[in-house]
């Protein structure tokens, strides 16, 4: 997928701004890309070379670099466009006459590993919603307290992010 093509599909679930609504939801989920537009023009342009040029080298930095990319081009067309097509399914009256709307409703809810046990965390909480000794439990209870518009992101104690949902759409 071309930057052009993920910002059609953006902007086909009412994310007016592609790239500054990207780069505003990376940073809130804690995998920033200053610029995505050039990050994933780039990254596009290295895959090519890779795939194409048998006299490229591929370094394990840009592997690693490749990973986290990944990481935050899928979290953020994932969470946009699951929260656009709910909205297109409920036929959402707010959703069909805004083409800005997905852009401003995302919300973000944290599960986040911590030294002997794992802790949730709503978007902007500094102290811990509910704790538990079990990931899964902990993210479970999160999951049923996610708005229709909420993202579930979930963290290691390095606060990498190790796994993600919608949870209104499955």
């Amino acid at each position: 997928m071309g930057a052009s093509d993920y910002a059609a599909v953006l902007k086909s679930f009412h994310v007016e701004s592609p790239w500054t609504s990207t780069a505003a939801l990376s940073a809130r989920i804690g995998a920033s890309a200053t610029d995505p537009q050039s990050e994933l023009e780039a990254f596009a342009q290295e895959r090519h070379r890779a795939a194409h040029d048998s006299t490229h080298q591929v370094s394990n930095l840009s592997i690693g670099l490749a990973i986290d990319r990944l990481v935050t081009f899928s979290i953020t067309l994932d969470s946009f466009a699951s929260v656009g097509a709910a909205a297109l399914r409920r036929a959402d009256a707010a959703f069909l006459g805004d083409k800005d709307w997905t852009t401003s409703v995302i919300g973000v809810r944290r599960v986040k590993q911590r030294a002997a046990d794992w802790a949730e965390y709503t978007e902007n909480g500094t102290t811990a919603f509910r704790v538990g000794s079990d990931r899964h439990t902990v993210t479970m209870a999160a999951a049923q307290r996610c708005s229709d518009q909420d993202v579930l992101v979930v963290t290691d104690s390095t606060g990498q992010i190790i796994d993600w949902s919608v949870p209104a759409v499955g």
